[in-house]
Protein backbone atom coordinates (compact mmCIF):
# COMPACT_ATOMS: atom_id res chain seq x y z
CA UNK A 1 0.00 0.00 0.00
CA UNK A 2 2.93 2.26 1.15
CA UNK A 3 4.65 1.51 -2.35
CA UNK A 4 1.71 2.32 -4.05
CA UNK A 5 0.96 5.87 -2.76
CA UNK A 6 4.51 6.68 -3.65
CA UNK A 7 4.28 5.85 -7.21
CA UNK A 8 1.39 7.02 -8.08
CA UNK A 9 2.18 10.87 -7.45
CA UNK A 10 5.77 10.58 -8.84
CA UNK A 11 3.44 9.28 -12.15
CA UNK A 12 1.24 12.10 -12.30
CA UNK A 13 4.09 14.61 -11.91
CA UNK A 14 5.93 13.00 -15.18
CA UNK A 15 2.58 13.47 -17.21
CA UNK A 16 2.08 16.89 -16.53
CA UNK A 17 5.42 17.98 -17.53
CA UNK A 18 5.19 15.87 -20.95
CA UNK A 19 2.12 18.18 -21.09
CA UNK A 20 3.57 21.30 -20.84
CA UNK A 21 6.18 20.48 -23.39
CA UNK A 22 3.77 19.47 -25.92
CA UNK A 23 2.25 22.85 -25.64
CA UNK A 24 5.53 24.71 -26.34
CA UNK A 25 5.89 25.78 -22.60
CA UNK A 26 9.72 25.49 -21.04
CA UNK A 27 10.52 23.47 -18.27
CA UNK A 28 10.70 24.92 -14.75
CA UNK A 29 14.30 25.87 -14.32
CA UNK A 30 16.47 26.10 -11.45
CA UNK A 31 16.77 29.70 -9.78
CA UNK A 32 20.23 31.80 -11.35
CA UNK A 33 22.94 31.94 -9.34
CA UNK A 34 23.95 35.71 -7.95
CA UNK A 35 25.69 37.36 -10.38
CA UNK A 36 29.68 37.41 -8.99
CA UNK A 37 30.52 40.58 -7.66
CA UNK A 38 33.09 42.86 -8.75
CA UNK A 39 36.75 41.92 -7.20
CA UNK A 40 37.20 44.70 -4.68
CA UNK A 41 40.52 46.71 -4.52
CA UNK A 42 43.04 45.58 -1.84
CA UNK A 43 43.49 48.09 0.32
CA UNK A 44 47.77 46.41 0.27
CA UNK A 45 49.79 49.47 -1.42
CA UNK A 46 52.28 47.96 -3.97
CA UNK A 47 55.44 48.26 -3.00
CA UNK A 48 57.52 51.45 -3.91
CA UNK A 49 59.97 51.23 -7.16
CA UNK A 50 63.56 51.26 -6.76
CA UNK A 51 65.83 53.17 -8.54
CA UNK A 52 63.99 56.48 -8.65
CA UNK A 53 66.59 59.38 -7.62
CA UNK A 54 66.21 59.82 -3.55
CA UNK A 55 63.95 56.42 -3.02
CA UNK A 56 65.94 53.61 -2.61
CA UNK A 57 64.31 50.50 -1.33
CA UNK A 58 63.79 50.43 2.68
CA UNK A 59 66.28 47.26 2.54
CA UNK A 60 68.40 47.07 -0.61
CA UNK A 61 69.46 43.20 -0.41
CA UNK A 62 65.77 42.17 0.10
CA UNK A 63 64.32 44.41 -3.01
CA UNK A 64 67.31 41.83 -5.15
CA UNK A 65 69.30 45.42 -5.89
CA UNK A 66 72.52 43.53 -5.58
CA UNK A 67 71.63 41.87 -9.57
CA UNK A 68 71.49 45.32 -11.07
CA UNK A 69 75.05 46.27 -11.55
CA UNK A 70 76.22 49.77 -9.67
CA UNK A 71 77.17 52.35 -10.74
CA UNK A 72 80.82 53.49 -11.21
CA UNK A 73 82.32 54.35 -7.77
CA UNK A 74 84.05 57.49 -6.89
CA UNK A 75 87.82 57.53 -6.83
CA UNK A 76 88.92 59.05 -3.57
CA UNK A 77 92.85 59.11 -4.83
CA UNK A 78 95.56 57.48 -3.61
CA UNK A 79 95.96 56.95 0.53
CA UNK A 80 98.70 58.21 2.53
CA UNK A 81 101.00 56.06 3.92
CA UNK A 82 100.01 54.91 7.73
CA UNK A 83 101.87 54.18 10.36
CA UNK A 84 102.30 50.42 11.68
CA UNK A 85 99.57 49.49 13.95
CA UNK A 86 100.73 48.50 17.36
CA UNK A 87 100.25 45.13 18.12
CA UNK A 88 101.99 44.52 21.60
CA UNK A 89 100.01 42.27 23.81
CA UNK A 90 97.51 41.14 21.90
CA UNK A 91 96.65 38.49 20.17
CA UNK A 92 97.36 37.42 16.32
CA UNK A 93 95.51 39.55 14.14
CA UNK A 94 94.41 42.14 16.48
CA UNK A 95 95.83 45.67 17.67
CA UNK A 96 95.48 48.06 20.51
CA UNK A 97 92.95 50.69 20.84
CA UNK A 98 92.46 53.34 23.98
CA UNK A 99 89.33 52.92 25.58
CA UNK A 100 88.02 54.31 28.65
CA UNK A 101 89.25 51.34 30.89
CA UNK A 102 92.57 51.88 29.10
CA UNK A 103 94.31 50.15 26.14
CA UNK A 104 92.63 47.07 24.41
CA UNK A 105 92.43 44.51 21.91
CA UNK A 106 90.39 45.18 18.70
CA UNK A 107 90.54 42.40 15.38
CA UNK A 108 91.62 44.59 12.43
CA UNK A 109 89.75 43.20 10.11
CA UNK A 110 85.98 42.20 10.25
CA UNK A 111 86.53 38.53 11.36
CA UNK A 112 86.11 35.49 8.57
CA UNK A 113 84.89 32.09 9.62
CA UNK A 114 85.89 28.53 8.35
CA UNK A 115 86.29 25.24 8.73
CA UNK A 116 89.59 24.09 10.51
CA UNK A 117 91.43 22.43 8.22
CA UNK A 118 90.93 23.42 5.20
CA UNK A 119 88.19 21.35 4.98
CA UNK A 120 85.28 22.34 2.89
CA UNK A 121 81.41 23.47 3.65
CA UNK A 122 79.62 26.00 5.39
CA UNK A 123 80.94 26.89 8.78
CA UNK A 124 77.15 27.52 10.28
CA UNK A 125 77.32 23.60 10.00
CA UNK A 126 79.86 23.56 12.97
CA UNK A 127 78.48 26.36 15.50
CA UNK A 128 77.22 23.78 17.72
CA UNK A 129 80.88 22.73 18.02
CA UNK A 130 83.69 25.77 17.88
CA UNK A 131 86.60 23.50 18.13
CA UNK A 132 85.90 22.53 14.43
CA UNK A 133 85.97 26.53 13.53
CA UNK A 134 88.75 28.63 12.69
CA UNK A 135 88.28 32.45 13.67
CA UNK A 136 90.38 34.86 11.51
CA UNK A 137 91.90 38.06 11.41
CA UNK A 138 93.11 38.90 8.00
CA UNK A 139 93.17 40.91 5.20
CA UNK A 140 92.08 39.48 1.31
CA UNK A 141 89.06 37.38 3.09
CA UNK A 142 85.16 37.80 3.03
CA UNK A 143 83.62 38.60 5.98
CA UNK A 144 80.93 36.09 7.19
CA UNK A 145 77.61 37.09 8.78
CA UNK A 146 75.89 35.44 11.81
CA UNK A 147 73.92 36.15 14.90
CA UNK A 148 74.51 38.23 17.38
CA UNK A 149 74.35 35.16 19.72
CA UNK A 150 76.85 33.18 17.39
CA UNK A 151 79.20 35.93 17.31
CA UNK A 152 79.26 36.43 20.88
CA UNK A 153 79.57 32.75 21.71
CA UNK A 154 82.39 32.06 18.84
CA UNK A 155 84.46 35.12 20.22
CA UNK A 156 83.84 33.61 23.90
CA UNK A 157 85.09 29.78 22.83
CA UNK A 158 88.03 31.35 20.98
CA UNK A 159 89.17 33.03 24.42
CA UNK A 160 87.79 36.91 22.97
CA UNK A 161 84.97 38.74 23.46
CA UNK A 162 82.36 40.42 21.50
CA UNK A 163 83.25 43.96 20.87
CA UNK A 164 81.22 46.08 23.48
CA UNK A 165 79.71 48.80 21.65
CA UNK A 166 81.95 51.66 24.03
CA UNK A 167 85.30 49.61 22.59
CA UNK A 168 83.89 49.95 19.19
CA UNK A 169 83.32 53.12 19.52
CA UNK A 170 86.35 54.29 20.89
CA UNK A 171 88.15 51.99 18.33
CA UNK A 172 86.31 54.27 15.13
CA UNK A 173 86.69 57.69 16.97
CA UNK A 174 89.74 57.09 17.95
CA UNK A 175 89.07 58.54 21.81
CA UNK A 176 87.42 56.84 24.94
CA UNK A 177 84.27 58.14 25.92
CA UNK A 178 82.34 60.11 23.52
CA UNK A 179 83.86 62.70 20.53
CA UNK A 180 86.60 61.84 18.52
CA UNK A 181 86.41 61.76 15.09
CA UNK A 182 83.29 61.56 12.89
CA UNK A 183 85.00 58.50 10.66
CA UNK A 184 87.14 55.76 11.15
CA UNK A 185 89.35 56.52 7.60
CA UNK A 186 92.76 57.95 7.30
CA UNK A 187 91.03 61.58 7.04
CA UNK A 188 89.10 61.37 10.70
CA UNK A 189 86.83 64.46 10.17
CA UNK A 190 86.01 64.47 6.86
CA UNK A 191 84.78 61.74 4.81
CA UNK A 192 85.30 61.60 0.67
CA UNK A 193 82.94 59.36 -1.62
CA UNK A 194 84.82 56.13 -2.07
CA UNK A 195 86.71 56.04 1.27
CA UNK A 196 84.48 53.26 2.33
CA UNK A 197 82.43 50.64 1.01
CA UNK A 198 78.64 52.03 0.37
CA UNK A 199 77.15 52.53 -2.80
CA UNK A 200 76.99 56.49 -2.52
CA UNK A 201 74.50 56.66 -5.57
CA UNK A 202 70.81 57.13 -4.46
CA UNK A 203 69.94 55.36 -7.92
CA UNK A 204 71.29 51.87 -9.40
CA UNK A 205 72.45 48.87 -8.22
CA UNK A 206 74.45 48.08 -4.80
CA UNK A 207 77.95 47.63 -4.48
CA UNK A 208 78.78 43.75 -3.17
CA UNK A 209 80.31 42.52 -0.04
CA UNK A 210 83.80 43.35 -0.48
CA UNK A 211 87.00 41.03 0.78
CA UNK A 212 88.69 42.83 3.90
CA UNK A 213 91.08 45.68 3.51
CA UNK A 214 90.20 46.14 -0.24
CA UNK A 215 89.42 49.98 1.03
CA UNK A 216 92.88 51.30 1.59
CA UNK A 217 91.52 54.97 3.36
CA UNK A 218 88.81 52.91 5.32
CA UNK A 219 91.76 52.36 8.19
CA UNK A 220 91.79 54.40 11.40
CA UNK A 221 95.18 55.77 12.14
CA UNK A 222 95.79 52.71 14.90
CA UNK A 223 95.50 50.15 11.96
CA UNK A 224 92.07 48.73 11.95
CA UNK A 225 90.05 48.41 8.83
CA UNK A 226 86.06 48.53 7.35
CA UNK A 227 84.58 50.10 10.76
CA UNK A 228 82.36 51.56 8.27
CA UNK A 229 80.96 50.30 5.61
CA UNK A 230 81.23 46.93 4.16
CA UNK A 231 79.31 44.41 6.90
CA UNK A 232 77.43 45.48 9.84
CA UNK A 233 78.92 44.83 13.06
CA UNK A 234 77.55 43.26 15.92
CA UNK A 235 78.52 44.69 19.33
CA UNK A 236 77.26 44.57 22.71
CA UNK A 237 75.72 47.39 24.69
CA UNK A 238 75.55 45.18 28.01
CA UNK A 239 71.77 45.10 28.24
CA UNK A 240 69.45 42.70 28.65
CA UNK A 241 65.73 42.78 27.81
CA UNK A 242 62.60 41.90 30.24
CA UNK A 243 62.57 38.33 28.95
CA UNK A 244 66.36 37.86 29.64
CA UNK A 245 67.51 37.99 26.11
CA UNK A 246 70.69 40.32 25.22
CA UNK A 247 69.96 43.49 23.57
CA UNK A 248 71.88 43.77 20.04
CA UNK A 249 73.14 46.88 18.91
CA UNK A 250 74.92 47.00 15.46
CA UNK A 251 77.64 49.79 14.18
CA UNK A 252 79.04 50.71 10.72
CA UNK A 253 76.75 50.31 7.93
CA UNK A 254 76.72 48.51 5.00
CA UNK A 255 77.98 47.83 1.47
CA UNK A 256 74.90 48.57 0.32
CA UNK A 257 73.82 51.57 2.01
CA UNK A 258 72.74 54.49 0.24
CA UNK A 259 73.78 56.95 3.40
CA UNK A 260 77.49 56.84 4.98
CA UNK A 261 77.46 56.07 8.63
CA UNK A 262 79.46 57.57 11.63
CA UNK A 263 81.45 56.42 14.39
CA UNK A 264 78.81 57.51 16.92
CA UNK A 265 75.54 55.95 14.89
CA UNK A 266 73.99 53.42 16.83
CA UNK A 267 71.16 51.02 16.11
CA UNK A 268 70.26 49.61 19.65
CA UNK A 269 67.53 46.56 19.78
CA UNK A 270 66.49 46.87 16.00
CA UNK A 271 67.33 42.90 15.74
CA UNK A 272 66.85 40.26 18.18
CA UNK A 273 69.94 38.17 19.37
CA UNK A 274 69.31 35.72 16.62
CA UNK A 275 68.37 37.41 13.21
CA UNK A 276 70.75 36.76 10.55
CA UNK A 277 71.18 38.94 8.46
CA UNK A 278 73.91 41.12 6.39
CA UNK A 279 75.52 41.45 9.99
CA UNK A 280 78.89 40.65 10.80
CA UNK A 281 81.32 40.82 14.05
CA UNK A 282 84.71 41.23 15.64
CA UNK A 283 86.24 40.09 18.45
CA UNK A 284 87.83 42.30 21.07
CA UNK A 285 90.31 41.21 23.87
CA UNK A 286 92.04 42.32 27.13
CA UNK A 287 95.33 43.79 26.75
CA UNK A 288 98.29 41.45 27.80
CA UNK A 289 101.66 42.87 29.96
Amino acid sequence: MVLGQLIVPRIGVFFILLASLSCGEEPPSAPAAPAPSAPQQSAVKPPPQRGGPGHPPSNALQAGSLAEEALPQPDPGPAPEAPPPVTEGCPEGMAQAMGEAGAFCIQRYEAHVRLAGGKGGHPRSQLHNPSALELVSEAGLVPTPLTFNDSRMLCHAKGFRLCTSAEWRDACDGQPGDGGAAYSTLRGSTYAPGDCNFTHHMSGGMMPLAKSGSYPWCRTPTGVYDLMGNLWEWSDPGDKGVDGRHITDKRGGAHYARKVSSCAQTAVGTHGPNWMGSVGFRCCADLTE
